[in-house]
C-alpha cells in the first residue's frame, strides 16, 4: 500500500519529494530498494503489527500516534506537512489546491461523510497554534491516550480542534477534490474528472482497498512485489 500512494505522488508531482515514514528497517528497506525515498521513524512506545486492529487495540491506538508525533517534529522544523495516509491515491499535484485552501490558516484536513474531520489528508503550516495542536502533551489541553485501544490520532485532533476552538485557524478541503470513500463509493463518476486525491477508506483490510484502487485502475503495484511486502508496515507517510 505504501509503495502504491509513493508511485502515484511520484508521478502527479515529483517536485514534492514525497517521503514514506517507516517504523522498522525492513519496511525501509524493502520500499528504498523500490526506488521509494524513506525515513526511519523510531515509535515512543512498543508497537508492534501483531494484533493490531481497528479502533480495538493499544496497537491501533499507538501506531496512529506517530502521524501527530512526525507531523510535531516536521513542524518544530519549521516545515509545513502535506500528510496522508496511504490508503491515499493523487490521482493530480494537490499542492496547489492545497496551498490556497490553507492561505493563512494554521491547517486544513480532509472532510468526511460526516462532515467532520478526518486525518487520513491534512496541511499544516508551523505556526504556534499547528504545533499546540499536534503535541501529544501540550498543557492544558487534552492529551493522547496512548493506552486506550479505542482511540486514535482522528479522535484526538478532533477533540483537540474543538477544545481549542478560535485559538486554531482551519478548514475543509473540498470534498469534491478531495473525497473520503464514503463519499467516492457513491460519486466516482459524478467526480472523476476533477478529483485530486482519492482516499480509500470507510473499509476495513488492505484486500478491499486494492479492490477499490483496481476498480479505478489505482492499484499500480505488482502482484508479486504486493505479495513480497504484505507483512510490512508503513503507516506513516507524507
Amino acid at each position: 500500500m505504501a509503495l502504491n500512494w509513493w508511485r502515484h505522488f511520484e508521478r502527479v508531482g515529483p517536485h514534492a519529494k514525497a517521503l514514506v515514514f517507516c517504523l522498522d528497517e525492513r519496511t525501509r528497506d524493502d520500499l528504498g530498494a523500490e526506488g521509494a525515498r524513506t525515513a526511519l521513524a523510531a515509535p515512543p512506545h512498543d508497537v508492534s503489527p501483531d494484533g493490531l486492529e481497528f479502533r480495538s487495540s493499544v496497537a491501533w491506538t499507538r501506531i496512529t500516534a506517530m502521524k501527530l508525533l512526525i507531523t510535531r517534529e516536521l513542524l518544530k522544523a519549521g516545515i509545513a506537512n502535506l500528510y496522508s495516509d496511504t490508503d491515499v491515491v493523487a490521482r493530480k499535484d494537490p499542492t496547489a489546491t492545497m496551498l490556497k485552501s490553507v492561505a493563512d490558516r494554521d491547517v486544513v484536513f480532509q472532510a468526511n461523510h460526516m462532515n467532520n474531520i478526518c486525518s487520513g489528508i491534512y496541511l499544516a503550516r508551523p505556526t504556534a497554534a499547528s504545533l499546540a495542536l499536534f503535541d501529544v502533551d501540550t498543557p492544558g489541553l487534552p492529551a493522547y491516550e496512548f493506552d486506550n485501544p479505542h482511540y486514535d490520532d482522528q479522535y484526538f485532533i478532533q477533540h483537540r480542534v474543538a477544545v481549542m476552538g478560535d485559538a486554531l485557524s482551519w478548514a475543509f478541503l473540498p470534498s469534491a477534490g478531495f473525497p473520503n470513500g464514503a463519499i467516492w463509493y457513491a460519486n466516482r463518476a459524478r467526480l472523476w474528472d476533477g478529483v485530486e486525491m482519492v482516499h480509500y477508506n470507510c473499509l476495513i483490510g488492505t484486500p478491499a482497498k486494492v479492490t477499490e484502487m483496481k476498480r479505478d485502475g489505482a492499484w499500480i503495484v505488482g502482484e508479486k512485489t504486493a505479495m513480497a511486502r504484505k507483512d510490512s508496515s508503513a503507516p506513516a507517510s507524507g
